[in-house]
């Protein structure tokens, strides 16, 4: 048996015999993927008339949160100048989450927090 990605195992019984059925399982711990993912499972048979026999899996693994652009923004201003930059937080979970506070550090920096889909999103205000 041949598994293409990490993270994927499988469980199985290694004979079969004549009649019986063998279940097999495969697992994919995607807790390190994300985005379009595919892997494959590669089965080697004791009949050399018989080809590999070879399970596909394809899916998109997305996280819990997503923070876009990325999980941290830095700015480079000049004096005199502003500049403002926006971060949006994605929920891919079936059920919402709250945001509890937003702490802006630093004298100069304000924070503004918008839900802009409120099927998905609680309203701090």
């Amino acid at each position: 048996m041949e598994l293409s990605e990490e993270g994927i195992t499988t469980r199985m019984k290694p004979v079969i015999a004549p009649g019986e059925e063998g279940p097999i399982t495969v697992r994919w711990d995607t807790g390190r993927v994300k985005g379009d993912v595919s892997g494959e499972v590669v089965l080697y048979l004791d009949d050399p008339a018989q080809s590999p026999v070879v399970l596909l899996l394809k899916g998109v693994v997305k996280p819990a949160l997503e923070v876009l652009p990325s999980r941290a923004v830095f700015l480079s201003m000049f004096k005199g100048e502003s500049i403002e930059q926006t971060v949006t937080i994605i929920n891919n979970e079936e059920r919402p989450f709250a945001i509890t506070r937003l702490e802006p550090r630093g004298q100069h920096i304000l924070a503004d927090l918008r839900a802009v889909d409120p099927a998905r999103f609680i309203n701090l205000s």
